[in-house]
């Protein structure tokens, strides 16, 4: 009986412990796609060229470019 706790238990901290990375990743993912949108279209509205947000959205970001261009056009399709 005790293993079959020991184990449970285990198992349950594993499981929590994934699950809270998980979420944690998923969250992080989503605040920074927000604030790559509210960058790009606070550019827009500054008139800032497209050339120009790319190259930010690389250096700030870390992204390639041409996950900055997918970004760019994702978010410039709604406008």
């Amino acid at each position: 009986k005790d293993v079959t706790e020991q184990v449970t238990k285990d198992v349950t901290e594993q499981v929590t412990k994934d699950i809270t990375e998980q979420v944690t990743k998923d969250v992080t993912d989503q605040i920074t796609k927000e604030g790559i949108r509210i960058f790009i279209l606070s550019s827009l509205e500054d008139d800032i060229p497209e050339e120009r947000i790319l190259a930010k959205l690389q250096k700030h970001y870390h992204i390639t470019k041409e996950k900055a261009e997918q970004y760019y056009r994702e978010f410039t399709a709604k406008i």
